[in-house]
């Protein structure tokens, strides 16, 4: 398999995911007290593609701080969230506090690892 097909399938195994995206937006007894990681890609873009295996293969860190949710463009029941945060350029990654307030807002790009984790720890 080739690194793309690779990335392609990593990207598609996230956007599998997105189709339950606006149920872990809710506030559910669950989700109350976690931050969240907004992921808003589109699964074809290559710039979304990478930004998704770098997430995907920090997962276990991230996930340490926030559940991941990830938005594709693929699905409009996920239009009203694009709007709702001004989401415009992609990837964009957006953290959430546990009230649902911004923590942090990328610009949209790729962001490594460390990057990430870094903003990750100011979650509350």
């Amino acid at each position: 398999m080739t690194p793309q097909k690779n990335l392609t399938q990593s990207t598609q195994e996230g956007s599998q995911r997105t189709q339950d995206s606006s149920q872990p937006i809710r506030n559910d007894e669950q989700e109350i007290d976690r931050g969240k990681l907004l992921f808003f890609l589109n699964p074809g873009g290559r710039p979304c593609q990478l930004q998704a295996r770098i997430i995907n293969e920090n997962k276990a860190d991230i996930e340490k701080y926030v559940r991941i949710h990830y938005i594709t463009t693929d699905d409009s029941a996920n239009r009203s969230l694009f709007y709702q945060y001004g989401v415009r350029g992609l990837p964009t990654v957006i953290v959430l506090n546990s009230d649902h307030s911004i923590a942090h807002r990328f610009p949209p790009g790729i962001h490594r690892s460390p990057q990430l984790l870094k903003n990750l720890q100011t979650v509350k």
